[in-house]
């Protein structure tokens, strides 16, 4: 059995499904026709059907099948094979397979000028890029950052920060960072890309229940059709055995005349 959650960028989960319960092939996207729909969840950056995950033989795979890049442990990839642990980023979603693939315990906050209140985006085990693009694990729009300005690595409690390029500094508590070195950091540590400052911080979850539950119905329907088909199966099979015995009398009838 190997479970799967979908969750967006800040940690709310908004599916689960059981690749054991869903045929050799899973669609997932925003049409309701989706294995997995995510209709009413997700924005129209999701495609109608965006992924296709496929089992061959003991392995799986995810294929992109939108005009979206989908990334692993920050590669941009069309096709990929599966493994526990792995996240799959696909546009502002991250699929997680494998019971132990889920967000890490850290996320980064910031503030930016005309939105109200801080922002907040989630920290995945491995390598997550930062910067002002939106193919970025986490993106922070200011003028100043690069597209790519840095990389957050998170190997289990060890966190480390690495600058991506020279045209623009990164800073460590008002502390320049210097080559491309790893720098470790902690919760608290305030990171200061050109202008822009963000912050690691402990993090924050919350469940998106009704999501969960969109989810979970397409799972019930899919089990309320295998219960549909194994009822007209029985009721083809009675009336078989009706049509014979009703045979085997009129032949019988015949022969006794």
């Amino acid at each position: 059995m190997t479970e799967c959650r979908i969750y967006n960028t800040l940690g709310n989960l908004l599916a689960t499904f059981d690749t054991n319960t869903m045929g050799p092939v899973i669609t997932i996207g925003r049409s309701s026709k989706c294995t997995v729909s995510l209709k009413g969840v997700v924005d129209t950056t999701v495609s109608r059907e965006h992924l296709v995950m496929e089992r061959m033989l003991n392995k799986w795979t995810v294929t992109n099948k939108s005009r979206f890049g989908m990334f692993k442990s920050g590669i941009k990839f069309v096709t990929t094979e599966l493994e526990e642990g792995d996240v799959i980023r696909f546009t502002k979603l991250f699929l997680c397979y494998g019971a132990t693939a889920r967000p890490a315990a850290y996320d980064i906050t910031w503030e930016i000028e005309g939105e109200e209140g801080p922002q907040r985006a989630v920290l995945w085990p491995g390598l997550n890029s930062i910067g002002a693009s939106n193919d970025n694990y986490i993106t922070v729009r200011t003028p100043d950052i690069s597209r790519i300005h840095g990389y957050i690595n998170v190997l289990s409690d060890r966190i480390t920060y690495r600058h991506a390029a020279a045209d623009n500094p990164s800073f460590i508590n008002g502390e320049q960072v210097l080559g491309n070195d790893p720098v470790q950091i902690k919760a608290g540590d305030v990171i200061t890309m050109a202008e822009t400052s963000v912050t690691l911080v402990d993090a924050y979850r919350m469940q998106s229940h009704s999501a969960s539950a969109i989810a979970q119905a397409k799972m019930h329907q899919k089990s309320s059709v295998s219960r549909g088909g194994y009822i007209l199966m029985v009721t083809l099979i009675a009336l078989v055995i009706v049509i014979f015995i009703v045979m085997a009398l009129v032949l019988y009838q015949i022969t006794k005349q």
